[in-house]
């Protein structure tokens, strides 16, 4: 692959939601485990104490439980993701661009909208995602960035994808 690799993203609500999404992957799971878990614990403890008799109205319970938890879960993406778009809007008249330039051992990633910069080396990724449209890289401070895999041609955005694997060394790997 010829360095530097760049690759320009958009940050509309669209990808947000989705790097959203994928930063927030673990605590998703953990929240829809938590509310089956309080589900279950609803159930059987309702039986045990006898306050409600029939097992279909205990499901029915649990069911809206449970869809309830996921519709939460789901808002506060939606919510993160309308926020951002509409500060980008406020302040800077449209949607956000971003350029991350990839070379050997470093990246530079830059906002195209508001000029702030960040130089990091691979070893600083601490969780590298993947998602159908785009390659999320998370650093050590919390920081996330995205590049768009339309923006590059496929067989490129493979190439960057297992040279980030390769040199984030130090990252956790989800795809």
């Amino acid at each position: 692959m010829n360095f530097p690799v760049s690759v320009t993203s958009e940050y509309t609500k669209k990808n947000l939601l989705e790097m959203h999404k994928a930063v927030h992957r673990r605590a998703r799971k953990r929240y829809r485990l938590l509310s089956l878990v309080g589900v279950a614990l609803f159930l059987v403890g309702s039986v045990l104490l006898g306050v409600i008799e029939g097992v279909g109205a205990l499901m029915f319970a649990g069911g809206i439980w449970f869809v309830l938890c996921m519709v939460f879960s789901n808002q506060q993406a939606r919510k993160t993701a309308r926020k951002t778009v509409k500060s980008n809007q406020k302040y800077y008249g449209g949607t956000a661009n971003a350029t991350i330039k990839f070379y050997n051992t470093m990246f530079i990633a830059r906002n195209e909208t508001t000029g702030a910069e960040i130089r990091a080396q691979y070893t600083e990724v601490s969780r590298l995602l993947g998602t159908r449209n785009l390659m999320v890289l998370v650093l050590e401070d919390g920081r996330a960035m995205m590049a768009e895999r339309s923006s590059v041609e496929p067989a490129v955005a493979a190439d960057l994808w297992e040279h980030l694997r390769e040199n984030c060394t130090e990252a956790t790997v989800l795809v």
